[in-house]
């Protein structure tokens, strides 16, 4: 006889109410449903785990932040029973919806009830069968729907009827179900002029995106037009007072006339396909030859992170940034690109260092694990993908109210971790990718290009470039590939999976299209921004009696018809002054302040700043450099110019600090911006700005690289003493292996800004 307590069923509870429950008077309070499905849970010797409540949001809407994280739990398997007050709470939506949850239900064991609904309890283990019984009613229902939805989409289309929730651009519901869309006066201008400048036949898509933004309109959503929304439009029957119906992508295509009222006439509509099919019926012998892209699909712009659009021309092939056509301001290259004759020998430079032992795969499988460890990836896996469940509910309850950004480091560092950790199909896969990958340094210099572009899409799963310089900022090479990466000279791993070149001094003429300056062979009297800027590139030519950047700022401030009066310079004992000869400016004088002097200056009062690595300056003492740049926009004159030097050392993950004091990424990770930070933030605070990143190479002598890191400057000075005496030991060890004379490659970038305050209409 089994004398084993039964075990008591663990409940978790959720509640709803909307906004309009809220303010009425019927039964609906938080308080009443958990005090009743308390009751209902006790009477069944249940114990209430958790409880979790959606307030002031409608059952229609299957986002609800606490039923995600109810169904987290169910999904880790931590509770038996999901209870609500009655099913409406759970969703209003649609059968179809609430049939999904009590799936999933289904799926992990769990049971469901309702206090309400005694004929939905499914608590009884006995009783959950008839959830799988739900489940494949819910794939017939679903099906039923589809076929009687079909059916009423197309009579609406044969009737004249718009199908869609939401008008297309330039117009707009105003009435019922069964009320057609009436025009926008306003955006349907911008529609028309759409149409008619596209029928002239000399412009493109991209162009008269162009054209509309540059006239104000935006898309519905706000944004600016993409030449794929201009597309859209342009194909669109709709314009010319006709519904489409088509039951499926690859069904034909029904074209009804509409109820609507055309903003364009068929003749124009008909003339504008004309002109898109002429483009598109071009012969093949006058179209341009077939190119392959060895970074197709890998491309990244290492400021924003988006993919990088493979392009040719006349002039050459190109990795383009593409955010400006997609509709986004954001990121400061924008519109940029890198000639692939520049970037691509990086690639193969690396591919060319790659050195596979004839037992590279039992290499992998030591350093990930034998069968027994290797199943075990996927606990790991389920453990990080629970961990990440519980930062959510933590997330959602508010317990990072007070640090949200803690939480957005957390949720990046378990997104990462989940990316990078080789999937256990990967693993078992390797058999089938060893044959090709295992000649790769044999095969890669008689490939054909189709077959290097496949290669490195089996390699790789990224590839960061800067369109500005031309250079390979960093690859990510695909999992399972990690520890052959590893061993690789030339790469360093800055974090998990990210991989930062390396060149050696034998290596960077044949590669290097940005600055190579001289070695470090001696320490400098006055650092910059030691460690990462000992002395600074952007000096004056000779004959040359104001710094560049400066006279820059005067002569884009005086396009605005602003005349610079009072130019103020911030000066710090640590740098020296930016000289300023102002003869061409007469009514300008420059005055020398300091960091406090500036705080000390009234409310627009200041026609130009100038500042040094200020910013920088602010994160190394752990103070926001959000406060200086609110700070400057207080001071600052409308139409006044700010001119500011700065560094950013996210944008040298290869610089030499990194390869010696390998947990100062971590610190300057989590303190310090990067250009698409500093750009964005001046703009948020209104400032329209333009940026230039100077990246240079420089190599350092080792003793010149122990002599700067012995006295401990900026960011090694918040490293722990554990961590710091462990760079200087690899330090060290490196000089008694190679000598302190030698010479390794670091890169770093300095980076001009030119920020002004907008002059308001009237003023």
């Amino acid at each position: 006889m089994n004398l084993m307590p039964k075990k008591q069923q663990e409940v978790i509870l959720y509640a709803r109410v909307s906004t309009e429950e809220q303010a009425s008077d019927e039964h609906f309070s938080i308080e009443a449903q958990l005090n009743e499905m308390k009751d209902y849970a006790k009477a069944r010797g249940w114990i209430v785990k958790n409880e979790f409540v959606d307030g002031g949001v409608t059952g229609t809407r299957m986002d609800r932040p606490q039923l995600d994280a109810a169904l987290a739990m169910v999904e880790g398997n931590e509770c038996d029973v999901l209870l609500v007050h009655e099913l409406s709470r759970l969703s209003r939506s649609s059968i179809y919806e609430t049939f999904n949850i009590l799936e999933n239900l289904g799926k992990h064991g769990a049971g469901f009830a309702s206090v309400k609904e005694p004929d939905f309890d499914f608590a009884d283990p006995s009783s959950r069968l008839f959830l799988t019984i739900l489940a494949a009613m819910n794939h017939y229902y679903i099906d039923l729907l589809r076929m009687h939805t079909s059916k009423a989409k197309r009579e609406r289309a044969r009737q004249g009827l718009y199908n869609a929730s939401f008008a297309p651009f330039g117009y707009q519901h105003t009435g019922g179900p069964k009320d057609a869309p009436i025009i926008d006066k306003k955006n349907s201008k911008a529609v028309e002029l759409a149409f008619e400048s596209y029928a002239i036949g000399r412009y493109t898509y991209q162009e008269i995106a162009e054209i509309l933004n540059n006239e104000g309109y935006r898309t519905s959503r706000g944004r600016r037009f993409s030449k794929d929304a201009i597309a859209q439009m342009l194909r669109n029957p709709f314009y010319m007072g006709k519904v489409v119906y088509r039951s499926h992508p690859t069904s034909e295509t029904e074209i009804f006339d509409g109820l609507h009222e055309a903003i364009v006439s068929e003749e124009l509509w008909m003339r504008c396909k004309m002109v898109r099919d002429s483009h598109g019926s071009s012969s093949r012998a006058v179209q341009t030859a077939f190119r392959v892209y060895l970074l197709s699909q890998l491309a990244r712009c290492d400021v924003c992170q988006r993919s990088l659009r493979s392009q040719g021309s006349d002039a050459g092939t190109y990795y383009r940034e593409m955010s400006y056509q997609r509709g986004n301001l954001d990121c400061p290259h924008q519109r940029q690109g890198t000639r692939t004759d520049l970037v691509d020998p990086y690639v193969d430079a690396i591919i060319e260092g790659i050195e596979l032992p004839n037992d590279w795969l039992e290499e992998i499988r030591e350093q990930i694990g034998e069968d027994e460890e290797l199943a075990s990836i996927r606990n790991k896996r389920q453990r990080l993908e629970a961990e990440r469940k519980r930062v959510k509910q933590l997330y959602i309850r508010g317990e990072f109210e007070e640090d949200i950004d803690l939480y957005k480091r957390e949720a990046a560092r378990i997104r990462r971790e989940l990316d990078n950790i080789p999937t256990y199909d990967q693993l078992e896969g390797l058999e089938s990718t060893i044959a090709v990958v295992k000649n790769l340094h044999e095969a890669w210099g008689d490939a054909e290009p189709a077959d290097r572009r496949d290669l490195l899409r089996l390699m790789l799963r990224r590839v960061w470039l800067d369109v500005v310089e031309d250079r390979l900022v960093a690859i990510q090479p695909k999992a399972f590939l990690y520890p052959i990466f590893r061993d690789m000279e030339m790469l360093e791993e800055r974090e998990l999976g990210y991989f930062v070149p390396r060149w050696s001094e034998d290596r960077v003429g044949d590669l290097l299209t940005f600055p190579r300056l001289d070695g470090v062979v001696r320490t400098p009297e006055q650092g910059v921004a030691v460690p990462f800027v000992l002395d600074s590139p952007l000096k004056l030519e000779e004959g040359k009696r104001i710094a560049p950047g400066v006279s820059h700022a005067l002569i884009e401030q005086r396009k605005t018809g602003i005349a610079a009066e009072k130019v103020y310079q911030i000066i710090t004992p640590e740098r020296p002054v930016l000289p300023i000869d102002l003869r061409r400016w007469p009514q300008a004088d420059h005055e020398p302040i300091s960091p406090q002097e500036l705080l000390d200056l009234p409310h627009e009062h200041m026609d130009m700043l100038i500042t040094q690595y200020q910013l920088w300056d602010h994160m190394i003492a752990n103070q926001l450099p959000e406060d200086l740049i609110a700070q400057v926009w207080g001071r600052m004159k409308p139409g006044g110019m700010w001119y500011l030097t700065e560094l950013l050392p996210q944008d040298m993950p290869a610089h030499w600090v990194y390869r010696y004091f390998p947990s100062s990424w971590e610190w300057v990770k989590a303190h310090t911006w990067h250009l698409y930070m500093l750009y964005n933030r001046l703009q948020s605070q209104g400032f329209l700005t333009e940026v230039k990143r100077h990246m240079f190479y420089q190599p350092i002598a080792l003793r010149i690289a122990e002599e700067v890191a012995s006295s401990r400057p900026g960011l090694l000075a918040h490293l722990s003493d554990a961590l710091y005496n462990e760079g200087m030991a690899a330090l060290q060890r490196e000089i008694e292996e190679k000598g302190d004379d030698f010479s390794i490659g670091s890169e770093f970038n300095i980076v001009e800004a030119w920020a002004q305050k907008p002059i308001e209409e009237g003023e």
